[in-house]
Order: C-alpha cells, then structure tokens, then sequence
C-alpha cells in the first residue's frame, strides 16, 4: 500500500498528461502514465543545445530527429528488474516509452548536428543558421 506521497506524485503526472493532451489537440488522449525525460534547451554562439536527461537510456534505445522547426526525441527505459521476483518499498523511478517534442526557437543547420552522451545526460548540439544580410545600395 503507497503512502499519500506516491498518491500525489501520481496525480500529478496524470494532471500534467491530461494538460499536455490539451497543448497538443491532434495527439488522443490517454491517462495511462507515460515518464518524459527533463529537458534543457539554451543557445551558445554557435550551437542551440537541447540537454535530455537520459540516466538508464541506451543509446540503442533512442531515437533523434529534425522534422521542420521540432526535434523529436523518442526512446524507451527498460526496467533492469522487470523479470525478477520484487516487492516495492518505494517506487519512485519511471520506466516505459517516451517521446518529447520540443519546438526549435531558432533555425538551425541541419547537416552540423551531433550528439553526444556524458553522466546520463544527451547533449545535443545544432549549429545555429547564419543570417546573412544583405545591403541595397540606395542609388
């Protein structure tokens, strides 16, 4: 038997689905619990990094990719205990499928992009397109 904690905990997740059905009208709406890894999205002078937090995710497991103006990051985190006999104490870590659509604030260069993996983290880098402006001499 949870304690009230764990009660609140999911009723928050399933608030946060319920609120992120409503931001995404075309996607059906579904109160099964599904985790979504942290994101972090900044801007160097070069580079739009997005920072997922991806501690148990392998790399076979995830999937990346550009489509328009969102990058899209679907994976899966397996539960290394699936198979054996348990019995929760606390139950705290979220297992299961994923996919997260973050919306680019910028333009970015396709063909420069590479990820890379440190301390359970994706960072992924993309070039930010350069503006090119373009002066009309007044005659």
């Amino acid at each position: 038997m949870g304690d009230i904690y764990d009660e609140m905990k999911k009723f928050e997740r399933e608030m946060e689905l319920l609120l992120e059905s409503f931001l995404h009208p075309g996607r059906p709406v579904s109160y099964q619990h599904q985790w979504s890894p942290s994101v972090n999205v900044f801007e160097t002078e070069e580079n739009l990094v997005v920072l997922i937090e991806a501690a148990g995710v392998s790399s076979e497991d995830i999937k990346i990719m550009l489509e328009g103006n969102n990058l899209v990051i679907r994976g899966i985190r397996r539960d290394p205990f699936k198979e054996s006999g348990k019995n929760f104490y606390v139950m705290e870590i979220d297992f299961g499928a994923f996919e997260r659509v973050i919306m680019l604030p910028v333009e970015v260069e396709y063909a420069g992009a590479r990820v890379e993996t440190e301390n359970g983290f994706l960072k992924v880098y993309l070039p930010k397109k350069v503006k090119v402006e373009r002066i009309i001499e007044v005659e």
